[in-house]
């Protein structure tokens, strides 16, 4: 079964709400390459939240592929080969990653297979109730694709904590991954 992993950043929240330039931060976070592309950058700032949003979107997915949860960002070395493209190695697995941005978000969405197929949206949200506005959106979304009447269709997280697809109670076979950010929120869906 095919995968999908997603991140969003909202720009105007991450800069009033982390000071990555505070002390140890980098080092802390990114690898020796990574802190390498964002020295390197003409916008430092950017750099930094890509790098982010593609470690998150693949860690995502690889907790999707082998059920184990770990909080060590240093991990998953990601490499930057164009404005949307780029990769993310976790131990043995690789997973292609593209990236959105503009002046308001950064949009990262992870596959193991680039030639996949997947539908992505990001769309603003209020600050209340993010998750319930982010499931509303890609049930919605769902509902007009699939013509399933939009009440039979519910999000339930797995064991670890993965969000699923179900119409009446059955499992659907789609990966999805949603994400939400201070106005913003993202979905990111496969069907196998």
């Amino acid at each position: 079964m095919e995968r999908v992993g997603n991140d969003i950043v909202d720009l105007k929240v991450a800069a009033t709400e982390s000071n990555w330039e505070r002390k140890g931060f980098l080092n802390k976070i990114f690898t020796a390459r990574e802190r390498e592309y964002i020295s390197n950058s003409n916008n430092k700032f950017n750099t930094v939240w890509r790098l982010w949003s593609m470690k998150e979107s693949a860690y995502k997915l690889y907790i999707q592929q082998n059920g184990e949860r770990f909080f060590n960002p240093k991990k998953l070395e990601c490499t930057i080969f164009s404005k949307n493209e780029g990769q993310v190695i976790v131990g043995e697995s690789w997973f292609s990653t593209s990236t959105k941005s503009n002046n308001n978000l950064i949009f990262s969405t992870a596959l193991i297979d680039k030639s996949t197929t997947v539908i992505s949206c990001d769309f603003k949200i209020n600050n209340c109730a993010q998750s319930e506005q982010t499931h509303s959106a890609i049930l919605h979304y769902i509902a007009f694709l699939t013509k399933f009447k939009l009440s039979k269709l519910t999000i339930k997280k797995s064991a670890n904590n993965v969000p699923c697809l179900y119409f009446q109670n059955e499992q659907l076979p789609w990966s999805i991954s949603l994400s939400h950010h201070g106005t913003f929120g993202a979905f990111s869906l496969i069907k196998n």
